[in-house]
């Protein structure tokens, strides 16, 4: 029997992950209907999230992500700073911590693409 955890933290880590696995079906489903000709498109993540607004409840599922997103974004920093995940502070460890603190910065939005 799962345990309810009642740590915030660690729940919008797993909703953060739960969302991002969905845009990532998303993109992977959309471009299966296109590999076998049933209508689906080929694109990123941003083509696959205009479809899904065009669906019914397309702004209510497009919210829930961005909220999972956002989870996504504020756990990598927070675990990058905290070293929730007991990465340690050996050169390993901080080298994890480092990248961690920079895709949750990337995932944000917070760095320009580059030119």
């Amino acid at each position: 029997m799962p345990r309810i955890n009642p740590n915030p933290v660690e729940a919008l880590a797993r909703f953060g992950y739960g969302a991002r696995g969905v845009v990532y079906g998303l993109v992977g489903g959309l471009a299966l209907l296109a590999a076998i000709g049933s209508g689906g498109q080929t694109g990123g993540s941003r083509s696959a999230l205009q479809t899904l607004l065009s669906q019914p409840f397309g702004k209510l599922w497009l919210v829930l992500i961005a909220l999972g997103l956002f989870g996504f974004c504020a756990w990598r920093v927070l675990e990058a700073l905290t070293d929730a995940d007991n990465r340690g502070s050996d050169a390993k460890g901080w080298g994890i911590r480092v990248a961690h603190l920079i895709s949750g910065v990337i995932y944000a939005g917070g760095l320009p693409p580059a030119k």
